[in-house]
């Protein structure tokens, strides 16, 4: 397990060039409907618990530089401030106004998402500060963390503020609002600390819990979640009124968050609290590849352990139909994630060992196998820590190698 310190960490993607070697061896209150994912990797700061899933604290030099992908029109969207901090010298400053462009087709906003969550349960944490000179009231509502649907027109469950008080609002399946709960006074100048647990669900078993500023303030069982697919967690200012002509009481919106964290199924709420010193690393360290092992297809064998700089004698192997077997930790319980480019392109997760480049019966009897065309080719091969290449990503690997006869 690593260490995590108050300096950023390496990208997770190393890139080791090996080859293959045979014969020697929002108009209303919407979001976007379709953004690719981003690969997970590690962000900075230091973390508490391994059930923590993604922390950033911004003192490090190039925050939300993985993982995590930006929504931001400006310059001045997003900045690293030194003024204001819950814990450390920094914090990450949100900025919109009401000139500027809009940052996707349907609205003006200034935020960051992360990718879909794997698992229904999860905690959330984040440090707040809205600046009395730069977060003025308005009796339009501001959204400034959503948990969003791909497909869904609206956020089921949000986190705003109107008229300086904090709101919970729940619209389930874009309906009318379905229920807001007051969370409290927005005061300026002072930090709010924020940790929700919930357990998305579009049935009884879901949970909202809420704690602000070490107090529990919510707990709401039942339905949280509209028809579709897991929740993207968001952060930042988003102001759907700008978008159009409506008139509000203010055209700026400053505010700074800190130490954002994302808790995984078995966090508690004292891994989460912002503004309490994380000293472990985080999250389960997801297995390396170990190497890569060339298939017949025709024989169902292994041929030989892939090397850099080879290529494929489809002669030598009396056959086209080949594949690539990833080697990795006995036990192994993530996935792995292959893409070839070249004459063939192909993409395949594989949940389950034996992990091959078009998959196998499931029952370590055969593998599947593709009949690769003469010519060069590049393979990417990915370990994610869960299923269907989600979660902690660990280090790529990335073979080029040629198809001969």
């Amino acid at each position: 397990m690593k260490i995590i310190t108050n300096v950023p960490l390496s990208i997770l993607v190393i890139l080791l060039f090996i080859g293959i070697t045979v014969t020697s061896c929002q108009l209303v209150d919407i979001d976007e409907t379709a953004m690719e994912n981003p690969t997970p990797v590690n962000s900075t700061g230091i973390l508490t618990s391994f059930n923590l899933i993604y922390e950033e604290t911004f003192e490090g030099s190039d925050p939300f530089y993985a993982y995590v992908k930006k929504q931001l029109a400006s310059e001045h969207a997003f900045t690293v401030s030194s003024s204001e901090s819950l814990r450390g010298k920094k914090s990450g400053r949100f900025e919109l106004r009401r000139d500027d462009p809009k940052a996707t087709d349907n609205g003006k906003r200034s935020e960051i998402y992360f990718p879909e969550i794997a698992h229904k349960n999860r905690w959330y944490a984040f440090g707040l500060f809205l600046p009395a000179d730069g977060y003025a009231r308005d009796r339009n509502k501001d959204i400034l963390s959503q948990w969003h649907q791909l497909g869904v027109t609206s956020a089921p469950m949000s986190l705003r503020v109107q008229n300086d008080r904090f709101l919970l609002m729940m619209k389930i399946n874009s309906a009318t609002t379905t229920q807001t709960i007051d969370l409290g006074p927005a005061t300026k100048d002072k930090w709010h600390e924020f940790t929700f647990h919930v357990v998305h669900s579009r049935g009884k078993d879901g949970v909202i819990e809420i704690w602000h500023n070490g107090e529990k303030t919510v707990t709401r069982n039942g339905a949280n979640l509209s028809d579709g697919p897991l929740p993207r967690w968001k952060l930042g200012i988003y102001k759907p009124t700008w978008a159009t002509s409506t008139k509000t009481d203010t055209e700026l919106r400053v505010m700074y968050f800190d130490n954002i964290r994302m808790g995984n199924e078995n966090a508690i709420y004292g891994d989460m609290v912002p503004s309490v010193e994380n000293i472990q690393g985080w999250g389960l360290d997801v297995a390396e590849i170990e190497s890569l092992t060339l298939i017949n297809g025709l024989t169902n064998k292994a041929v030989n352990t892939i090397v850099e700089g080879g290529t494929i004698n489809r002669r030598l192997l009396q056959t086209k139909r080949v594949s690539i077997r990833a080697e990795i930790m006995k036990g192994f319980g993530g996935s792995i994630q292959f893409d070839l480019k070249g004459p063939k392109d192909n993409s395949y997760i594989d949940n389950k060992a034996p992990f091959a480049l078009f998959g196998d019966d499931s029952k370590g009897k055969y593998y599947h196998s593709g009949g690769l065309p003469l010519g060069d080719y590049t393979l990417t091969v990915t370990p994610y820590a869960e299923q269907k290449a989600k979660g902690k990503a660990a280090s790529s690997k990335i073979i080029r190698f040629k198809v001969v006869d």
